[in-house]
């Protein structure tokens, strides 16, 4: 499990200079995961670092257990980071999350269906530079609006 992080508040708040917002998902999640990839916190985000059992059985007793109470400091950690570098707005739409891997899930689900939606309603030619997307992410949005189209 990582350790408590030694990076401060404000150095992570700098090191991620723009703020989610409607359009700007694919440059923030490439500052914001290069910072807590650096501080272990990745992990909690990408559901690598799964949450252990709240309470484990010891001689025949019910306690709690340890490494949850590290689990749950680390991953509050990682929810505070990601929350700290998004607009108001964008918090609005995320509170409910209760775990960092959580809310990795649901900005990820609502930023890509937000793009798709943009660039379904526009033309291909030049969008996907204009976008953000790589040559190959804009290749799979077009897969995906063909498999729409034909279900």
């Amino acid at each position: 499990m990582a350790s408590a992080s030694s990076i401060q508040w404000n150095v992570v708040v700098a090191l991620v200079s723009v703020k989610l917002n409607r359009d700007n998902y694919l440059l923030w999640r490439s500052q914001l995961e290069s910072v807590m990839d650096s501080q272990d916190l990745l992990p909690f985000v990408d559901g690598t670092q799964v949450e252990p059992q709240k309470e484990i059985t010891k001689d025949g007793k019910t306690e709690v257990n340890p490494e949850f109470g590290a689990w749950r400091k680390m991953d509050r950690l990682a929810l505070s980071w990601i929350k700290a570098t998004v607009t108001e707005a964008v918090l609005g739409q995320i509170m409910r999350a209760k775990t960092a891997m959580m809310l990795g899930r649901l900005l990820k689900n609502l930023m890509h269906r937000r793009l798709l939606t943009k660039l379904r309603s526009a033309p291909f030619a030049g969008n996907a530079e204009a976008e953000g997307f790589s040559v190959v992410e804009e290749e799979g949005i077009k897969i995906q609006r063909c498999r729409e189209l034909k279900g």
